[in-house]
């Protein structure tokens, strides 16, 4: 992997001391230049999360990818750089309840100065944008505070909303290899229960807010104002190149987008 090529992708700067600020600038500014996207999973390409195939999809043809594709590739690049992180698995919270199978999702904790951070840059629309401290201490984002509380031996990830604490999704601290989700990430891609296979889905953060794509309803949140358009099908391959920054590289199964 050419650590040059990845930091010139995601548009970073050169690699610097192992500090918090720097650990920042990369989660920063890969939210903002590699979305979430789901387009292989519904096109039914096979994913890998060989570190090589994660490389020349991401950083080569500049495409986005799902959880596993994207913190497993960041996490290569961090440890690289010197920073100390190990992956994470985690059970989403999905507004109605939890998700009925646990440790779908994973990040990394990277260990600073004796404090534990999380670093998340695949968790779509609500990723945070910087590395939020195990403390409890609320860390502000382009469109929202987040923070970690913890019950005992497990830990809650959570997003204000209003004035409430929305939980986004629970962990413990038992570390898992890249490897690990291989099984899960097949789930995802070809199971009937999958919601990642359905239809479209992409999510970026911008300097202003996010934006979203799923199937043909494109969502676009800026300093916390909300609008949302219904796409044509033959305006949603110009609408993810121009939003989520990809090029032609991607396969468009365009009868599950609605």
């Amino acid at each position: 992997m050419n650590l040059n090529q990845y930091l010139k992708r995601i548009g970073a700067s050169n690699p610097s001391k192992t500090e918090l600020s720097y650990l920042s600038h990369l989660q920063q500014q890969h939210v903002r230049k590699v979305p979430f996207e789901n387009l292989d999973v519904i096109s039914h390409y096979p994913l890998s999360l060989q570190i090589a195939d994660l490389y020349h999809k991401i950083v080569v043809q500049e495409r986005g990818g799902i959880c596993h594709e994207l913190n497993g590739l960041f996490h290569h690049l961090i440890t690289n750089l010197g920073f100390q992180a190990h992956l994470h698995a985690a059970t989403t919270h999905i507004g109605t309840g939890w998700f009925p199978i646990e440790n779908t999702h994973v990040f990394n904790l990277v260990l600073l100065n004796n404090k534990h951070y999380l670093v998340d840059v695949g968790l779509g629309g609500k990723s945070p944008a910087k590395p939020v401290p195990l403390t409890g201490e609320e860390i502000k984002d382009v469109d929202g505070w987040y923070r970690v509380i913890r019950e005992e031996d497990v830990f809650y990830l959570q997003k204000k909303a209003n004035k409430d604490w929305n939980i986004l999704y629970c962990f413990t601290t038992v570390k898992k290899e890249l490897q690990d989700f291989e099984p899960i990430c097949q789930w995802m891609q070809t199971s009937p229960e999958s919601p990642f296979n359905k239809r479209l889905l992409l999510s970026k953060v911008n300097e202003k807010g996010r934006v979203t794509l799923a199937g043909n309803s494109l969502t676009i949140v800026k300093e916390n104002e909300k609008t949302k358009k219904k796409l044509k099908v033959n305006e949603i391959r110009d609408k993810i190149k121009h939003y989520f920054g990809l090029n032609d590289s991607f396969q468009l199964n365009d009868a599950i987008v609605e």
